[in-house]
């Protein structure tokens, strides 16, 4: 159709050239035949002038008079009708001779730019060339007038100059053709499409796919969708070209962006897509030399279906209680705080205020306000140090570490005090800047040479992420009859018993949790020494 009005478009327009090139040849043959028609009647009227007067010479005053023979009348004055030629006449004359002169003087200058120069066709550039016979001087810039004369050209290059027209125009129809051949199978694919998708995809349900997503192709991907109950999402996926890699790296928001408005299949996808982005990102991280080969990976196995439906019906469930009002901030007075202050132990409260004492927190962007780490997981974070009341960076995860993140596990005093006792309260993404004492810092010793002892610093944090710890760690000497896993058992323990007395926000049992799992660190440390003495 769009050939057809193109066609259509361009013969119109060619059309109403040739009908204005008519119509402006019509004007100037009217113009010229008036202007014969005038010059024919000025030419009668003197014919007939001329057969009615007669000039007549006077003796007496010696000179000529002109004597009218149809009213018997003389007159000294040769009449206005009788001159042969008049003002007009002598204008169109000097027009003409213009017109003439210059048709001449161009006539003149092409048969000299014949002569002097000869014409070449260039087929490698596809252009002119001309050549001064006299100086055999070359050039392809020549002025305006001389490439609109139309000079001569050996037989060659006119023959080679048609071969190229030629191809030219061959060339134009090819890429009509081929214009016409893509509008055609365009038409074909559109109407084939659903079925060639469901043969890429029953092919793909075939294939062994790898473990990480960011090698599956756009087929794997579909028929992974498939498999999940997700037929609908599999076109859009075709039409905007999204395979594995792509798809591994994609946002909830732009995972919205290609149709999955359904909460379920968007919280369905978030549980399952949370072991490959960590695969994905410990594949990156072993590329870079940033993590070992050996870590732990059995963690990040996928949820099968009875599991997945099992924590979004949990998750709902949850939603519906609150939605209710169980559990709601509704259920809550104004001496809450002071309620669970006072269930507090004396040692936490000891430790709440050392800690008001010795952090100063200011937040300078807000996180997500949902995940906070707790004791025990593996932190991301990357931070510039300076020093208290100075602009200098004497610390970064960039510049001095070489890195743009750090991670270690939180709690466990791998890190200054500060660190594991406010990270806690921040959420992923946030950043803060947090002021620590000595105290909470590198105390009394410092750093050398970066760090003064005795000095305050300040830290610019932002918390990039958070995964849970590896639960157990199976020891390279372990006592037969130990077919458990002791560390999980023990933490399992641990956690239940902070549950139960009261210390479930991360907020507020940051301290007695830490006790409680440096404890059992203690014990599994002793444990397995005494196994390698065995």
């Amino acid at each position: 159709m769009l050939l057809r009005r193109n066609k259509a478009k361009k013969k119109a327009e060619e059309e109403a050239k040739v009908k204005e090139k008519a119509l402006n040849e019509d004007k100037a043959a009217i113009k010229i035949q008036c202007m014969v028609r005038k010059f024919l009647a000025r030419r009668k009227v003197i014919r007939t002038a001329k057969a009615n007067f007669q000039r007549v010479f006077d003796p007496m005053y010696k000179r000529y008079f002109w004597f009218d023979k149809l009213h018997n009348k003389s007159d000294w004055k040769l009449p206005k009708h009788c001159v042969l030629f008049q003002e007009v006449d002598f204008v169109a004359v000097a027009k003409i001779q213009r017109v003439v002169r210059g048709f001449v003087g161009r006539c003149r200058a092409r048969h000299l730019a014949n002569k002097k120069y000869t014409r070449y066709f260039d087929a490698d550039r596809n252009a002119f060339y001309w050549v001064n016979n006299k100086t055999n001087e070359t050039t392809y810039d020549a002025s305006n007038w001389l490439k609109s004369q139309n000079i001569d050209m050996p037989t060659e290059d006119k023959l080679l100059l048609q071969s190229q027209l030629r191809i030219k125009e061959l060339e134009k129809k090819l890429a009509e053709k081929e214009q016409e051949l893509k509008e055609v199978r365009r038409k074909r694919y559109e109407d084939l499409e659903p079925e060639v998708i469901q043969d890429k995809i029953k092919d793909a349900k075939h294939l062994q796919r790898s473990r990480h997503m960011d090698e599956w192709t756009m087929d794997e991907l579909c028929a992974w969708f498939t498999e999940l109950k997700m037929e609908d999402y599999i076109p859009t996926l075709f039409a905007n070209r999204v395979d594995g890699l792509l798809f591994v790296n994609l946002s909830d928001e732009e995972i919205m962006d290609l149709g999955i408005t359904s909460k379920f299949h968007v919280r369905k996808l978030q549980l399952i897509l949370k072991s490959y982005r960590v695969r994905y990102q410990q594949k990156k991280d072993r590329r870079g030399g940033h993590v070992e080969e050996d870590e732990d990976d059995d963690l990040l196995s996928e949820y099968s279906p009875s599991e997945l439906s099992a924590i979004i019906a949990q998750e709902e469930a949850e939603n519906d209680m609150l939605s209710n009002g169980e559990g709601s901030d509704d259920d809550y007075s104004m001496d809450s705080g002071e309620d669970e202050v006072e269930k507090m132990t004396e040692e936490q409260r000891l430790q709440k205020r050392m800690d008001e004492t010795n952090i100063i927190i200011e937040r300078i962007m807000d996180g997500d306000n949902e995940n906070f780490p707790i004791v025990g997981d593996i932190v991301r974070l990357k931070y510039t140090c300076t020093l208290a009341g100075s602009n200098t960076v004497i610390m970064s995860t960039k510049h001095v570490l070489g890195r743009p993140w750090v991670e270690f596990v939180l709690g466990i005093n791998q890190v200054v005090k500060g660190f594991d006792r406010a990270l806690p309260l921040m959420s992923v993404g946030e950043r803060c800047k947090m002021t620590f004492t000595p105290e909470y810092g590198y105390g009394a010793e410092g750093l050398p040479p970066h760090i003064p002892p005795n000095s305050s610093l300040t830290f610019d944090v932002t918390l990039l992420g958070y995964r849970p710890r590896s639960l157990w760690v199976k020891p390279l000497i372990q006592d037969p009859t130990t077919h458990e896993k002791p560390y999980y058992k023990d933490m399992k323990i641990s956690m239940e018993l902070a549950t139960k007395s009261g210390m479930g926000d991360p907020k507020t049992s940051i301290y007695s949790t830490s006790m409680v799992l440096r404890e059992e660190e203690e014990n599994s440390l002793t444990h397995s020494r005494l196994a390698r003495l065995s």
